[in-house]
């Protein structure tokens, strides 16, 4: 990844990761062993894996946890051609980490969708570029 390349202690935990890889961010998230800044991990991963969230759940208790950014949240509406279900699932991080501030961001909303749309993720604040302006709104 190109964080890690600048010295940025980054990694993704998708179902492709190899083991030694998630078995290096599992401890990191449990116990805080390792140098981890920026995790990717994927909203079918969230929503699926109970091992993962668990993690996450011990990572938080121990004061770890300090931002949820949901990148490509465009894909929270089911009018977007990028429609992933397990997007309407990423609300639950909000409930279980009510204290952690969310953020959702693309650079991909199509003029068609609504505000409203992609709300679903439960962020407080949601960040869209288009033709390079950037417009910040904050939901209350």
């Amino acid at each position: 990844m190109g964080l890690a390349a600048l010295g940025i202690p980054a990694h993704m935990l998708t179902s492709t990761t190899n083991k030694e890889i998630e078995k290096f961010i599992y401890k990191a998230l449990e116990k805080g062993e390792g140098e981890l800044k920026i995790l990717y991990v994927t909203p079918e991963k969230i929503s699926k894996s109970k091992r993962f969230m668990s993690k996450l759940e011990k990572c938080h208790h121990a004061g770890r946890l300090s931002l949820v950014a949901i990148d490509e949240a465009h894909c929270c509406s089911q009018w977007g051609h990028d429609f992933r279900p397990d997007y309407k699932n990423l609300g639950i991080l909000k409930i279980q980490f009510p204290s952690v501030p969310m953020i959702a961001l693309t650079v991909s909303y199509a003029s068609e969708l609504k505000l409203e749309d992609v709300k679903v993720c439960e962020a407080e604040t949601f960040v869209f570029c288009r033709q390079l302006q950037q417009v910040k709104c904050k939901w209350i």
